[in-house]
């Protein structure tokens, strides 16, 4: 017998004599493990809440109605007609009525087609000579962070107001606000 096979044989024997319970010793690995998995998933989900929940803070705060009218807006109260071109994002193409109340209302008749919902809750407000507004917030995507209020400066020239945006993510919003406003 050459000294490869004697020592396989010794061993063999000496590995056979060793009792292994392997069964007992996978389970409490397998246990280990699930233990292991759920704490990553609570903590990835833990992470994901806290995401989701400092989301608007990092991206500048929560969009919120805007406040009633503050000086400086006086000029702005009253009714426009406002003709907004067709191949205009935001499917808004027709003549709109606005009116700005002096209270910081917002109304608003649609062209005859339209059949979105336009809320009831349709505010302005002008600050540090931004105009801000919520209107179109109940429009597909305009619910988003950055999408429920619009900003815009104005200038007004006779009985038209021109608007340019500052800062509007709501594509309805900024077709309807691009256009010229007329008073009648």
């Amino acid at each position: 017998m050459s000294i490869d096979d004697r020592l396989r044989s010794g061993l063999s024997r000496n590995g056979a004599a060793i009792p292994v319970a392997v069964e007992p010793d996978l389970a409490g690995v397998v246990r280990r493990h699930h233990v292991v998995l759920r704490r990553r998933i609570a903590g990835a989900l833990f992470a994901a809440t806290v995401v989701v929940a400092l989301t608007p803070w990092a991206l500048g705060g929560v969009d919120r109605a805007p406040a009633p009218v503050t000086s400086g807006a006086a000029d702005l109260v009253g009714t426009y007609d406002v003709d907004v071109p067709a191949g205009m994002k935001g499917g808004v193409a027709g003549r709109w009525q606005v009116t700005l109340e002096a209270g910081g209302a917002l109304g608003v008749q649609p062209p005859p087609g339209y059949e979105e919902q336009l809320g009831d809750r349709l505010t302005y407000a002008v600050e540090g000579g931004v105009f801000k507004s919520n209107v179109f917030l109940e429009a597909p995507g305009c619910q988003l962070p950055g999408a429920l209020v619009g900003e815009y400066t104005w200038e007004r020239s006779g009985s038209t107001v021109r608007f340019v945006r500052v800062r509007d993510a709501c594509a309805p919003r900024r077709a309807l606000f691009a256009a010229l406003w007329e008073q009648p």
